[in-house]
């Protein structure tokens, strides 16, 4: 009987057309949930035993193209898919299985055994600013290029997770490899610390000024910036994408591109909007880029209407993901290519 039940098992998932089903076999009476970025990793509804299968079915709704983070909670622990093999970090968000559907493609930059030329990221001294405590700060200069070449500038939120998590300089080369964009210079700031993230970016006018103002001074004394506002792009994730919008909106000189991939609009009551509405920067070019199982969604559509009716030049992508690195990792492609594109 045992050897019968493990021929016939059902696999860890099935692929349909638009669906993908999970199965977990398991004894009856355990409470069990699948959780993902499908519902939020939240342990909304247990599943049911199957004493057919001998296990726990769950029915999952999939884009033709779509990847799937997920795992199960058994009984209070929660746990990697134990027959599925396929598993992915994801930072500091911890690894989770890993469901493709069959016409998703992981794209070339994230995929291993692709050499290219090598860029560099050092570390840059943070001194004499107008931030009490010093914040990390690192510099991603291309392959080929010399110190004082003027490039396209980005400034990206989070700067030790764009390091260890996108990761880089490897993601940016094979970019540029690809000629996706034009080649550009990033500079990479860390907020002061976990605990503060959200001091440096909620609203906090200080550290914006310092972004757009003391920033650029340190690092046009060691590198060679780009003249030009229009080549100049700020962008972060999540609440970094709020603090991204806000600089740009408060020092349109400084930054004429800006945006975020999953931008939390939401402190305060959703002050930027406001703040959008009053100061409508029309010179700024903005970028928004959001999971449609990100669980904030609607907040980067309703700041794209209100750039619309606004008539500031934008562009919004919804793309199948969630509120993740891996989908920040494999969407940076799309900002770039935007902000930075190839000349005729």
């Amino acid at each position: 009987m045992g050897c019968k039940l493990v021929l016939h098992m059902k696999p860890a998932y099935t692929t349909g057309r638009r669906f993908i089903h999970f199965f977990l076999p398991a004894p009856p009476n355990q409470k069990i949930y699948w959780v993902g970025d499908y519902n939020h990793w939240e342990c909304r509804r247990a599943l049911r035993y199957s004493e057919k299968d001998g296990g726990y079915n769950f029915r999952l709704p999939a884009q033709k193209d779509g990847i799937y983070f997920y795992k199960y909670v058994v009984n209070g622990n929660w746990m990697l898919d134990p027959r599925n093999p396929r598993s992915i970090p994801n930072g500091p968000f911890g690894t989770n299985s890993c469901a493709l559907m069959p016409g998703y493609r992981f794209p070339r930059e994230v995929q291993p055994d692709f050499q290219v030329p090598r860029g560099k990221v050092e570390a840059l001294e943070c001194k004499g600013t107008r931030l009490r405590k010093p914040r990390e700060i690192y510099v991603y200069r291309p392959p080929h290029t010399s110190d004082s070449e003027e490039l396209p500038l980005i400034v990206l939120q989070d700067g030790r997770e764009c390091v260890e998590h996108l990761p880089l300089p490897d993601l940016f080369d094979k970019i540029i490899a690809q000629k996706i964009c034009r080649p550009f210079m990033a500079v990479m700031v860390s907020p002061l610390g976990p605990q503060q993230r959200d001091q440096d970016y909620i609203f906090n006018d200080t550290f914006e000024d310092f972004l757009a103002r003391d920033l650029i001074k340190l690092v046009r004394e060691r590198y060679g910036i780009t003249k030009n506002r229009k080549e100049r792009a700020i962008l972060g994730w999540s609440l970094g994408g709020l603090v991204s919008v806000r600089c740009a909106i408060r020092h349109p000189d400084v930054y004429g591109l800006a945006g975020g991939e999953s931008s939390a609009f939401w402190p305060r009551n959703g002050r930027i909007y406001e703040e959008v509405i009053h100061q409508t920067p029309l010179s700024t070019s903005f970028y928004l880029g959001c999971g449609d199982m990100d669980g904030g969604e609607q907040l980067s559509m309703l700041m794209a209407e209100i750039f619309g009716h606004l008539g500031i030049h934008h562009k919004l992508k919804l793309s199948n993901g969630g509120h993740e690195w891996f989908y920040w990792r494999t969407h940076l492609r799309h900002s770039l290519a935007w902000f930075f594109p190839q000349r005729p």
